[in-house]
């Protein structure tokens, strides 16, 4: 497997006193980033003309896996506080971090500035301060419109020139829009361009209520109709759309899979050996984020028995797996610097992706205009 590190840097966080405690207690500050690939993993990416986006939540960073053209697999990482939901279409890369969403288009391929060694370079043009309101997946529309699922407020909202959010939809069972993070509603999925599933750890209407719910009360739920589709599922995560199926990940049980919509049955397809978080699809592969096991989580002690009867033990990883066979037929594992996958997403026709370092002057420096010609002393139609 081929090897590398990178020097994980230290970030100042202004948020609240226990996410700094968290942050703290996660020990990494000085600890050096470092993975490994399995041997075929960087020939499959370049076979597929694609890298990877990573967030981690624990680690606030923002991970962008390439591959140089004899194979070996490299990351560029950039520090973004509490880095979570992800979501790459159209050559744009979608993100929320502690209190924003981000939208960064990538510029190269618009006739942008080139930048040495990258092939595609996504620098965030549009930024929507929300607070913090527990962004944990978005979804982009035809329109090119966002929604966010919001785990703190129980509903999915849009950004908005003025509010925080916007709130859209909240699940039949929440009867009010507060701050109390009632059902841990987590995940959005949207079907031909309109917000269609919704992922729930519980159908608790009372402040924190999912924590004392079963662990396999999670559901599936229709936006449309507002049914639940699918109940007794173990934290559900990242509903996904694919090829006419549901996809999700039963994360309380390890597994990758979707659900048959008329019945309700959740299909197993693979095994995740971690706790599975983060799902995005490309030609047929599934690449799907896996992080080491915390007991402390209402699902912690379930997962780790099942981890424990299969012999294997939890890793923070990315995992491909090739829809048709269910197998896990190349991975990216994490040694050290970071604990947790939030978020994962295919970057299409880009191997070596970059960024701007946001701790660097770059953000002054770099400036990109359109390329045409500007008639002089002539004022643009409009």
């Amino acid at each position: 497997a081929s090897q590398a590190g990178l020097s994980f840097f230290r970030v100042a966080i202004s948020t609240s006193s226990e996410q700094r405690a968290a942050f703290v207690s996660a020990q990494m500050q000085d600890e050096q980033l470092n993975f490994s690939a399995t041997r075929l993993m960087g020939s499959w990416m370049n076979q597929q003309r694609v890298s990877l986006a990573v967030s981690s939540d624990s680690a606030n960073m923002l991970l962008l896996m390439g591959v140089l053209e004899d194979g070996t697999v490299n990351g560029r990482l950039r520090p973004i506080p509490a880095c979570k939901a992800l979501h790459a279409n159209d050559a744009t890369l979608w993100m929320s971090s502690s209190f924003q969403v981000l939208r960064m288009p990538e510029v190269m391929r618009a006739g942008g500035a080139p930048r040495e060694l990258t092939d595609a370079f996504f620098v965030p043009r549009l930024a929507w301060s929300t607070g913090e309101i527990g962004v944990e997946d978005i979804a982009v529309l035809t329109d090119g419109s966002c929604v966010l699922a919001s785990s703190l407020y129980s509903c999915l909202a849009t950004v908005d020139p003025v509010y925080s959010m916007q709130p859209l939809w909240r699940p039949r069972f929440i009867d009010a829009i507060a701050r109390e993070d009632r059902c841990h509603l987590n995940g959005v999925a949207a079907r031909d361009g309109v917000p269609a599933f919704v992922t729930c750890l519980s159908t608790s209407n009372t402040a924190r209520g999912w924590r004392n719910a079963p662990v396999n009360g999670g559901v599936l739920l229709d936006v449309a109709s507002g049914e639940v589709i699918a109940s007794g599922l173990s934290s559900p995560q990242s509903p996904r759309w694919y090829a006419g199926k549901l996809w999700l990940l039963n994360a309380g049980t390890g597994e990758f899979g979707h659900v048959e919509l008329d019945t309700g049955r959740f299909v197993p397809v693979a095994f995740c050996s971690g706790f599975a978080r983060g799902l995005s699809f490309i030609d047929g592969y599934a690449a799907i984020g896996v992080s080491l096991l915390r007991e402390d989580t209402p699902v912690g002690k379930p997962l780790a028995s099942v981890l424990a009867n299969k012999g294997v033990r939890s890793r923070c990883a990315v995992l491909i797996v090739d829809l048709e066979s269910g197998d896990v037929c190349h991975s990216l594992t994490f040694t050290s610097g970071v604990r947790d996958v939030f978020g994962v997403e295919f970057l299409r026709g880009a191997t070596r992706p970059g960024t701007i370092d946001y701790q660097s002057d770059e953000f002054l420096t770099r400036v990109d205009v359109p390329s045409q010609e500007l008639p002089a002393d002539t004022w643009p139609s409009l």
